[in-house]
């Protein structure tokens, strides 16, 4: 399967969240705080945190804060 996100934009600030899904399973919610450093993805049983930051090439960095 191939996914295929076009975008016609300068500076494109989107994130795509792919994850494993089965039809008929809760999907997660997800939260920025207000400066776009922490997002929350959360399901019914379970929170996962992660620290965003920019790296010097422009890339967007995801770590898990436990």
């Amino acid at each position: 399967t191939q996914v295929v996100i076009g975008s016609r934009a300068v500076e494109p600030k989107f994130v795509v969240l792919l994850y494993p899904h089965v039809q008929g399973d809760e999907l997660p919610t997800t939260t920025w705080n207000e400066d776009k450093t922490r997002l929350t993805v959360a399901w019914k049983d379970q929170v996962d945190v992660y620290a965003v930051k920019e790296t010097a090439e422009g890339w967007r960095e995801f770590v898990r804060v436990e």
